[in-house]
């Protein structure tokens, strides 16, 4: 890919490379952190089968999705699947959790972007009795999704960095966002939950990206079996 002159082959690989290094360093050191803090394991009931831990839908655009969205997810032990569907992606994530406590969680990721496929790693942190969170995420393509092409070789498609604060029903984070060629976008988001009856919640959400300057909202629908 030969787009912007030498931007593409010089530019984004530097920035893509050390944001994931400091990215890889600032959850090591929080990782120790949280060791340090809950030192003290607890007992965690292992399940036997998958179990549907929730489904979501939401419309609007946020930094991950746009237009209606539909999320399942499904849990058996310590691993758990999210899906993502609407008219532009089909995607699922696989999270497996080796602590006791849940803190950590990591695993393969994979799906359709624009009728491309894409696959990559994925790494999510729960900090603080869940007060603090990190969601780490890149992903390589086999061919160019705004082209709807299929290829044998890997490109880079994105990276996606984001560092959440949680409190009382609420959830304010910054996200570091590379897609393909394009120059990293910074965007900020809160959202609340509103919790309507014992399992289901509403969620209003609003956001900014600062290079697009253009406000993001959502609304979301979800429904917890737990």
């Amino acid at each position: 890919m030969k787009k912007n002159g030498n931007f593409i082959t010089r530019i984004p690989i530097f920035w893509i490379i050390s944001i994931f290094i400091l990215g890889a360093l600032f959850n090591v050191f929080c990782a120790t952190a949280q060791i340090a803090i809950d030192s003290v394991p607890e007992p965690v009931k292992e399940k036997s089968k998958w179990e549907v831990v929730s489904l979501s839908i939401m419309t609007g655009e946020t930094p991950l999705t746009k237009g209606l969205t539909f999320t399942p997810a499904i849990s058996k032990g310590k691993f758990t699947i999210v899906m993502d569907f609407n008219a532009e992606l089909g995607e699922i994530m696989i999270f497996y959790s080796p602590t006791k406590k849940g803190w950590i969680s990591f695993g393969p990721s994979a799906g359709f972007y624009k009728n491309s496929p894409w696959i990559g790693p994925i790494l999510s942190l729960s900090l603080f009795k869940g007060h603090f969170k990190t969601l780490n995420w890149v992903g390589w393509s086999f061919g160019d999704p705004e082209k709807s092409t299929t290829e044998k070789d890997p490109a880079f498609l994105f990276s996606y960095h984001q560092f959440s604060v949680c409190g009382w029903n609420a959830e304010a984070y910054y996200v570091l966002q590379h897609y393909q060629y394009l120059l990293p976008e910074h965007i900020f988001w809160a959202k609340y939950n509103f919790n309507c009856f014992k399992h289901m919640s509403i969620s209003p959400g609003l956001g900014y990206m600062f290079r697009a300057e253009k406000f993001l909202w959502s609304l979301g629908f979800s429904y917890n079996f737990k």
